[in-house]
């Protein structure tokens, strides 16, 4: 019977590679072994090492809108799978940390959207690392959809956006959050993190946008 439904999703449904719409697979083996997952490092604001697994280019952006905004399954697991490797061929990038967080979305976001694309990839690095993944942070109010808005608009629109739920004094904390494009929203994260006394912050992004 599993079989049978299988088979009328792939009739009724069929899933197309992101990068080259072959027709079967949500990422083609062309396509996936031409991405390189290798990470970027760079600085940023209040932390002095931040890493993303993929700078700008197609693959991962291609995925992440797909799981993000059109809410598919199979973007999730290949993110989800590339994620884990990465973690796990990366742990010394990690060593010392106590536990994995992730940038919140507004419970009425959560509700329009049925998943936190940050909560996921947090839960897979987790995973991958053996950190336990927290809630720790929560959103004290909406706030507008950081893409649309310029680099000083994203800043305003988050300051003061992030609340700690959880005990961090003293906790070595890696952040994680979906897309680093101008730092806004993890350093507004980071900075209430501190100030409730977070002893280190570092920061695990999917997306590096310079």
């Amino acid at each position: 019977m599993v079989k049978a439904q299988l088979i009328l999703k792939d009739i009724f449904f069929p899933i197309f590679c992101v990068i080259c719409q072959a027709e079967g697979t949500i990422l083609c083996s062309t396509c996936k072994n031409a991405q390189d997952n290798t990470g970027a490092f760079f600085d940023m604001p209040i932390v002095h090492a931040a890493i993303s697994l993929h700078a700008p280019g197609k693959v991962l952006t291609a995925l992440l809108y797909a799981y993000k905004y059109e809410g598919s399954d199979e973007a999730a697991m290949e993110i989800g799978r590339t994620v884990f490797l990465f973690g796990y061929t990366n742990k010394e990038w990690f060593a010392g940390a106590d536990t994995v967080t992730y940038v919140p979305l507004h419970p009425r976001r959560l509700a329009e959207r049925g998943y936190n694309q940050a909560e996921y990839i947090a839960k897979r690095l987790s995973e991958a690392i053996d950190v336990p993944c927290e809630r720790i942070l929560a959103r004290r109010r909406y706030t507008k959809q950081q893409a649309r808005l310029d680099e000083s608009g994203r800043e305003e629109n988050v300051t003061g956006a992030f609340g700690v739920i959880g005990e961090v004094a003293g906790k070595r904390i890696v952040l994680v959050d979906d897309v680093y494009t101008t730092g806004a929203t993890v350093v507004s994260c980071i900075e209430e993190l501190y100030s409730k006394g977070a002893a280190h912050v570092k920061v695990f992004t999917l997306l590096y946008r310079e």
